[in-house]
């Protein structure tokens, strides 16, 4: 753990010192897919705020996120993100159920913004509280399990824009990885296994279809730790990432999205999570506001 913290301290320091500041000159951050992080911030004392939900097919729940990113000039931008779900559903015979409130600090600081491309890295911790249960088929708690230690992220965000037919085509990817703890303990003392350090790249894009109207969509593969758990065994298991999504822009400041995607929410860490079944989907909505 130690080891993992001094690595995210040690991309912070980079992140701060070895690029020059970066004017911001490229077009306006509109938003990145949903899996995605937009590789470029606001002008200082812009904002962003967006808030909505997903309903989770198999339990029927709701999660509930919003965020709000503040640019700061400069090339940098802070923002908060909170997520919150609280879902049971089945593994084999018994049941399963989490709870996760997160709130995720985020600094983000441009390197390149051009009308053709933007780069830029992100770190990010988020606050969290979470708690896992596993309930027998006779209604008895078997595994119990409780997290509250903070989650460390790092983000490195890349987009390019290319120009089709007098629109711009948006093409995204972001290599990202949260620092999810290799073990956990249940009340009973019991140690068991945990995601440990969740790596996926994100690649999507947004192409505009009418006026103020997009659609978007991406991927992510996970290429290192583990991200869901299988229904049957609720042993730990690894699964692929996706979401598409239409927005409509009913001006250049306020606008609203559907989405349908698998992750389980919208900071680093949730936006890793994989619902726990392969054909379950997360059908969702939000508001968008910027000024």
């Amino acid at each position: 753990m130690q080891k993992k913290i001094l690595m995210f301290i040690a991309l912070v320091v980079c992140a701060i010192f070895a690029a020059q500041p970066v004017p911001a000159q490229g077009l306006d951050p509109q938003g990145a897919t949903l899996n995605n992080i937009s590789a470029r911030t606001r002008a200082a004392g812009e904002f962003r705020i967006d808030g909505g939900g997903r309903y989770m097919e198999k339990s029927e729940d709701i999660a509930w996120a919003g965020s709000v990113q503040i640019g700061l000039g400069q090339g940098w931008q802070t923002g908060v993100t909170i997520n919150y779900f609280d879902t049971e559903s089945p593994v084999g015979d018994a049941t399963a159920g989490s709870e996760w409130f997160g709130a995720e600090i985020s600094i983000k600081k441009n390197f390149v913004d051009t009308d053709t491309w933007a780069l830029a890295v992100q770190q990010a911790v988020e606050i969290r509280e979470t708690d896992s249960i596993i309930t027998g088929p006779t209604g008895l708690v078997t595994i119990r399990t409780t997290d509250d230690r903070a989650l460390f992220s790092v983000a490195i965000p890349v987009s390019v824009n290319i120009e089709a037919d007098e629109n711009v085509v948006s093409l995204e990817a972001t290599p990202k990885a949260a620092f999810f703890r290799d073990e956990v303990s249940t009340e009973t003392g019991r140690v068991i296994d945990h995601y440990g350090t969740v790596v996926g790249i994100t690649v999507g894009g947004r192409f505009p279809i009418l006026k103020g109207l997009s659609i978007a969509g991406d991927i992510t593969p996970i290429i290192a730790g583990d991200n869901s758990t299988d229904d049957e065994t609720g042993e730990l298991d690894r699964k692929f990432l996706w979401s598409a999504s239409a927005t409509y822009r009913f001006n250049s400041n306020v606008g609203i999205e559907a989405y349908a995607t698998n992750a389980a929410g919208t900071s680093v860490g949730t936006s890793l999570i994989a619902s726990s079944s392969s054909d379950t989907i997360f059908g969702g909505l939000r508001a968008i506001v910027q000024f």
